[in-house]
């Protein structure tokens, strides 16, 4: 499940974030409807090419989809796994400083990482803690119109990572490595696989 922003429909970075946030909240909605069936311990698994751990959030007779430590979802083939053991009774995620960690290690020359209560953010030097400040108010604001209205919004599990490119050059080809297909319109978007919401700082805030 991806949740895409064009530019017709979001001219702002704040709208941006805006509308990003609200399928964020859809997509937890979904996802957390499927853990509600599956037991909520951590395993861990392996195939031929890695091992993963984390949380079965679906489980069939031919795929098993875990959510790992980073909340990023993997669908795996049954039939594939040499190995699962179980490894704590609870489902623990990686802390922020771990994604603080992992975002440095992944994207370093220019970009800084800054976090909130709920946020991890990377985004070019100078600008991460603006959005990440952007982000946490709106989330704060989305939030309570759903409450108020008698939605049941289930806190993340983990933290909530944002990459904020430095352009649009940049932004594009991160799109085409998470196989979202980039176009001149398109301005963010959040994946339910990757946990992650992708951006592009356009200047304009």
């Amino acid at each position: 499940m991806t949740f895409v922003v064009s530019s017709q429909s979001c001219p702002q970075p704040a709208r941006l974030c805006r509308l990003v946030i609200v399928g964020m909240i859809c997509g937890w909605a979904v996802s957390s409807a499927q853990t509600d069936a599956v037991a909520a311990g951590m395993v861990r698994v392996s195939d031929a090419e890695r091992s993963y751990e984390g949380k079965v959030v679906a489980l069939t007779t031919e795929m098993c989809s875990l959510m790992d430590r980073q909340g990023q979802l993997h669908h795996l083939n049954v039939r594939s796994l040499r190995n699962l053991e179980k490894t704590a009774a609870h489902y623990e995620p990686y802390s922020s400083g771990s994604f603080r960690h992992e975002l440095l290690q992944e994207f370093r020359d220019g970009y800084e990482v800054s976090g909130t209560t709920r946020y991890v953010v990377c985004a070019p030097a100078g600008r991460a803690s603006a959005y990440a400040q952007l982000f946490e108010s709106i989330y704060r604001d989305v939030e309570q119109f759903y409450r108020v209205r008698g939605f049941r919004v289930r806190a993340p599990e983990v933290p909530l990572v944002a990459v904020v490119f430095r352009d649009r050059q940049e932004f594009a080809r991160y799109c085409a490595a998470d196989n979202v297909p980039p176009s001149p319109t398109l301005m963010g978007y959040y994946s339910l696989l990757t946990n992650r919401v992708a951006m592009f700082d356009d200047g304009g805030w």
